[in-house]
Order: C-alpha cells, then sequence, then structure tokens
C-alpha cells in the first residue's frame, strides 16, 4: 500500500499541494480546522486537563481563525 505524505513538495512547472487538498470539502477546511479547535477546547476545559483561560484563548483563536477565512472567501470572489 502506497501512502501519501501530508506535503507535497513543489517541482518546476507543479504546483505544491497536500492530501487535505484532494478532500471534498470545496473550501470549508478552515471551518472544520476551527470547529475540531473548540470541541477540544471544550473538552479540555470540562476534563480538567486544560486551564480555563487557555481553552478560552483557543476558542478565541478558532474563532479568529473564521473570520479571516471569511474575508480571504469573500475576496476571492469578487
Amino acid at each position: 500500500m502506497d501512502a501519501s505524505p501530508l506535503y507535497i513538495i513543489s517541482l518546476p512547472g507543479k504546483e505544491a499541494g497536500s492530501m487535505l487538498d484532494k478532500l471534498p470539502l470545496n473550501g470549508k477546511k478552515t471551518y472544520v480546522v476551527a470547529a475540531v479547535t473548540v470541541i477540544y477546547a471544550v473538552c479540555g476545559m470540562l476534563l480538567g486537563e486544560m486551564p480555563t483561560q487557555e481553552s478560552l484563548l483557543m476558542i478565541g483563536g478558532a474563532l479568529g481563525l473564521t473570520t479571516i477565512g471569511h474575508k480571504i472567501n469573500k475576496i476571492s470572489s469578487n
């Protein structure tokens, strides 16, 4: 079984890509990563494995990531 690498090195004349580019997410990768980050932070906080302040910082960062992703998509579509 041939495993594809997570990141592919760019060659002259070819564009670099990643394994995530092959998934049919249609521009939703940013939102998926942000949602997983929020779930991770909330679970860590509820289980007592992560301090509340650190969890809130992670959630704020994830929300900031979604707003940046939204703005980039908005600019790209114009």
